[in-house]
């Protein structure tokens, strides 16, 4: 994982790598603003991933950006309800429509 930045208001608050998921939580302080970048294991469950995902969720307090490689076909597979359903729950709108792998990750 990375995040690129060129601004010096860049602050890397926390980094966690558990046996689930992994994830940066960094914030741009000028702008206020959050950024949750984030990989879950392909061979981990999604079920467990959400569970875990929505504790680090539950932190963010300001607007936020959330980036990363879920490993779910969000726009095919039936499993995705679990994961689109967490980020509603926490007020958060998927922008991409269209996939950007053939791989199968259901």
């Amino acid at each position: 994982m990375a995040i690129y930045t060129r601004k010096q208001d860049f602050k890397q608050t926390k980094v966690a790598d558990s046996n689930v998921v992994e994830f940066l939580f960094c914030t741009l302080q000028e702008l206020n603003t959050s950024i949750v970048c984030t990989y879950k294991r392909p061979q981990k469950s999604l079920r467990d991933f959400v569970n875990e995902f929505d504790n680090i969720l539950t932190q963010v307090n300001r607007r936020c950006f959330v980036v990363g490689d879920f490993n779910v076909n969000l726009l095919e597979c039936p499993k995705q309800n679990l994961l689109i359903s967490l980020m509603h729950k926490h007020g958060f709108t998927e922008h991409v429509k269209k996939t950007n792998n053939r791989q199968e990750h259901c």
